[in-house]
């Protein structure tokens, strides 16, 4: 990477840790068509906080924390985010999604948005491992991440994955594989669901918590 790419990404990387910014970065029109295709998912899957407890890891400045209602808790490393959640009135507690502060099979409905491209392979893993412990038999886990544009003229995808603070983005078979592995075990397997929404591309996993935990 070229010096002047570098002193890029540290200074976008600077910026977006003001939440006023990176929520504005947030929801902007090229990613409206994801945020619209992951929040009915979501709530089609159960994370509407009505019958059972719904916690978001990685929830940044609350973009789909704050779509799905008041009653869903939301987890962040960023301390500025945080705060900036709790001004707002929402449950929200800072903390590293490799040690959630929450108790075993305490949770009914546990999902992670576009974390896991900042993240390496051995993090990615320790945070299912969370998220899968806190998670109650019968719940369900869902994880969304960004994945490299397939199609070779997506430039601006292309442009914007370059862009990106994660330094982890992986191509889709690289992702899959790596929450397919870890999710062996899990006696109803895991459902990959992909999400192409120009110039976005994505891949959604849902998990079925059963009676056995993944090695």
């Amino acid at each position: 990477m070229s010096s002047n790419r570098l002193r890029v990404s540290a200074m976008l990387a600077w910026i977006l840790e003001w939440p006023l910014v990176y929520e504005l970065s947030q929801k902007n029109i090229l990613t409206a068509g994801m945020r619209r295709f992951v929040l009915a998912l979501l709530r089609r899957e159960g994370a509407n906080g009505a019958e059972h407890r719904v916690v978001e890891v990685g929830c940044g400045t609350g973009l789909y924390l704050s779509a799905l209602g008041p009653t869903v808790f939301g987890t962040d490393i960023s301390f500025p985010y945080v705060r900036f959640l709790k001004g707002k009135g929402r449950r929200v507690f800072a903390s590293d999604a490799c040690a959630l502060p929450l108790r075993s099979g305490s949770v009914g409905f546990i999902y992670c948005i576009n974390v896991f491209h900042h993240l390496d392979d051995d993090s990615v893993r320790a945070v299912l491992g969370e998220m899968w412990r806190a998670c109650r038999p019968g719940g369900t886990l869902v994880v969304v991440d960004i994945v490299h544009p397939p199609r070779r003229g997506n430039h601006l995808g292309r442009l914007l994955r370059r862009l990106d603070r994660g330094g982890f983005v992986r191509q889709r078979a690289q992702f899959t594989g790596l929450v397919q592995a870890w999710a062996d075990a899990v006696p109803d397997g895991v459902v990959f669901t992909d999400l192409h929404s120009y110039p976005q591309d994505a891949v959604i996993a849902t998990v079925r918590k059963g009676s056995r935990t993944p090695a």
